[in-house]
């Protein structure tokens, strides 16, 4: 990153902000008084750096600067290092008012805890930056406001060990050893970084703000998965719930999804940093981000103290890249548009199963999306492994292109102006067993979507041939979504179409293929 790798890049403190806020303050406001794309900027030269870093510690820990630490020698600049305690950055600052809680910061063994890790600081700063600018653009629909409107202003560390126990009781504990190498709080650097811009999302006051989940999610069938960053109240409180397990006392919640049947928490391991998928009705722990590459000895020892930093970034980039989309959970309902994570067709990932031998003649290069058009009929199909339950949900979008589009037919070329589904025929392939599923049926989940360009009618019935009245009239892409088992390998097949209508057909059925997309059980993150 170009921010850790040049130390005149620094923080920049604006305007004051009151310690200790209300929960729904300034949105828009981190910690140091600016939206996250304002907060960082590079310095014409290294005593302004400097200066800089020491004016947000001060800001950061709610302190003044103390006489000792006006030199430039006290004083050290971001260091590219993520791993070890020299990468800790700005002055040591102090403030003999504060006590409480066994937190004594003038003392001189203790003033190490009193600098910002400058790479955490800024590399918090420019994901955040990423997340704000999509929520703005109309890439995010109406929800990137919605979600915008839910973070919270962001926390000082005093305000972090006042609302959170285990922020106060991990630092406590820091501080009475004397040890700033103590691993103990080290994985809660990286956290403190991020909640420093926005310090979580606004608790869920009703059914359609679940939808305004940072993450987003997937829905299949009436299930829906929603996930949102914890404020450090609200993971308070699950910590302490019933539904969260005692002997997991050195984690804390950071996101939690909601659905009609369970809660899921991603936590972080306060000793390690690592982010786990907890599943309350299953009591899995899942990593949630690939092992770090580095050949340094902690990560050798698979410590990763930057990791909700890591999985942060790689949120915001597949937002800002279009990798995910924005939807409606419910096709038929306004309310329930949200961030949804079943990859789009920006993403050229591919799933390698080239080590896998005898895999049926199969390809051993599978894309992560895909995308087919059959006579002017567009399908992009992909899936998410719902780690804590074991399976996939998939996602089908089946559109009839118009003249703005590439690969379009007029309808003269394709013979028909509408058509209707009728049936599906899907091919599941195990890479790991060779073992090939066929699965054929009636339309999809009681759906026969009629497409016309630029839209389709919402129909349903028992059968092709018991179809109920019509359905309302959409705008867009119909999308259908629905699970699979946790195989590995592929999932493609067609869709067969009648031209015209069901009850009114224009021509002969024909097959519109669905381009074989992964099922990948070992994604690199889950969200």
């Amino acid at each position: 990153s170009f921010l850790e790798n040049d130390y005149l890049y620094t923080l920049h403190v604006s305007r004051e902000r009151g310690m200790g806020g209300n929960d729904e303050g300034d949105s828009n406001s981190s910690i140091f008084g600016s939206t996250a794309k304002d907060a960082f900027f590079r310095a014409d030269n290294a005593f302004d750096s400097w200066r800089n870093w020491r004016r947000a510690a001060r800001r950061y820990y709610n302190c003044h600067i103390s006489s000792s630490s006006s030199s430039s020698s006290s004083s050290s600049f971001p260091s590219s290092s993520s791993s070890s305690s020299s990468s800790s950055s700005s002055s040591s600052v102090k403030n003999p008012k504060r006590k409480q809680d066994g937190l004594q910061y003038d003392s001189e063994e203790n003033e190490n805890y009193l600098r910002l890790h400058g790479p955490y600081f800024l590399r918090a700063a420019k994901l955040w930056s990423k997340i704000e600018q999509w929520c703005d653009s109309s890439q995010s629909g109406n929800i990137g406001k919605k979600i915008k409107n839910t973070l919270m202003h962001g926390l000082s560390h005093d305000e972090c060990c006042t609302i959170n126990s285990k922020f106060r009781r991990t630092f406590k504990e820091n501080n009475e050893d004397g040890d700033n190498n103590n691993d103990k709080g080290r994985g809660l650097w990286a956290l403190q970084a991020i909640y420093a811009f926005h310090g979580g999302q606004q608790s869920y006051t009703d059914e359609s703000s679940i939808f305004r989940g940072l993450f987003g999610g997937y829905s299949a069938y009436n299930n829906i998965v929603c996930t949102g960053l914890l404020n450090l109240r609200d993971s308070e409180r699950m910590s302490s719930g019933d539904q969260f397990r005692p002997d997991r006392d050195d984690y804390i919640p950071i996101a939690c999804s909601f659905n009609h049947r369970h809660v899921g928490f991603f936590e972080l391991h306060i000793p390690t940093g690592h982010v786990m998928l907890h599943n309350s009705e299953r009591i899995l722990a899942v990593p949630s981000l690939p092992p770090s590459e580095d050949e340094g000895e902690e990560e050798k020892n698979n410590v990763r103290h930057d990791a909700v930093l890591v999985w942060l970034e790689e949120f915001a980039s597949r937002l800002s890249n279009g990798l995910v989309s924005v939807e409606r959970m419910f096709p038929t309902e306004d309310t329930t548009e949200s961030v949804v994570l079943y990859p789009t067709i920006h993403d050229k990932r591919m799933l390698d199963l080239s080590s896998i031998s005898g895999n049926n003649g199969q390809p051993q290069q599978i894309p992560v999306v895909s995308r087919a058009v059959t006579r002017g009929v567009e399908v992009v199909a992909s899936s998410v492994y719902v780690a804590g339950s074991r399976m996939y949900v998939y996602s089908i979008r089946v559109r009839l292109l118009t003249p703005q589009d590439e690969d379009y037919v007029t309808p003269e070329q394709r013979g028909f102006h509408t058509c209707q589904l009728r049936s599906r025929h899907w091919t599941i392939v195990d890479a790991d067993t060779n073992s090939i599923d066929e699965v054929r049926g009636d339309g999809v989940i009681g759906l026969y979507p009629l497409l016309r360009e630029g839209g389709y009618r919402y129909d349903a019935g028992n059968a092709a041939e018991d179809l109920g009245p019509s359905g309302p009239d959409m705008e867009g892409t119909f999308g259908y979504q629905s699970c699979s088992g946790p195989v590995r390998g592929s999932f493609g097949g067609w869709l067969q179409f009648v031209p015209g209508s069901l009850n009114n057909p224009k021509g002969d059925e024909f097959n519109v293929r669905v381009a074989p997309f992964a099922l990948n059980n070992e994604p690199d993150f889950i969200f």
